[in-house]
């Protein structure tokens, strides 16, 4: 559940507003690396592979599209920031000035193979995102559905599932204050 929480921040607050832009290989910022620590401990479920076998390879297989979405982060990581170094000489060196926009001349200075690299690698991030969030989804799905069935006492169950077409910018809205005023 905590992947999938660190995948839909890093949507919210990286990808969705570039999601149809053109230039989104070059606008996308570093990003920070999403909840490493965050990883599924499936030994922590071993109890449920009596219930449904296919939860361990649910769990598994999220955890696994999660740590590939954060090798994919690593590795534009690094090439960006080469990108931005070169982006400084060009605005430098620029004849006249460049302009801030000015996308199609960024593209020309950086050259064909790093435009390429970061555009192969900026979609990647795009596809393997929506990927981990539906795999973690999917599993959590199923763990909420062994759970109600076998476990319908047990509070790690009862988290509340916030279905993609039902997310904000804040997934959970902020409890009503207890002064009655909103």
């Amino acid at each position: 559940m905590l992947q999938r929480e660190s995948v839909l921040n890093f949507k919210n607050q990286y990808l969705d507003r570039l999601r149809d832009d053109p230039d989104r290989d070059l606008k996308l910022p570093p990003a920070p690396l999403i909840a490493p620590d965050g990883r599924i401990n499936l030994e922590d479920f071993g109890f449920l592979l009596e219930r449904d076998a296919n939860v361990l390879h649910r769990l598994t297989n999220a955890d696994l599209r999660f740590r590939c979405l954060v090798g994919w982060m690593e590795v534009r990581n690094a090439l960006h920031l080469r990108f931005q170094e070169q982006l400084q000489v060009f605005q430098r060196t620029a004849n006249p000035p460049a302009q801030k926009d000015d996308y199609d001349d960024v593209r020309e200075f950086i050259g064909r193979s790093m435009e390429l690299q970061l555009r192969h690698l900026t979609d990647a991030i795009f596809d393997v995102a929506e990927d981990a969030e539906t795999g973690n989804r999917k599993a959590e799905l199923l763990l909420r559905e062994i759970g109600a069935r076998d476990y319908p006492n047990d509070r790690l169950f009862k988290i509340e599932d916030v279905p993609p077409d039902k997310r904000g910018k804040d997934p959970y809205p902020p409890a009503p204050s207890s002064s009655g005023k909103g």
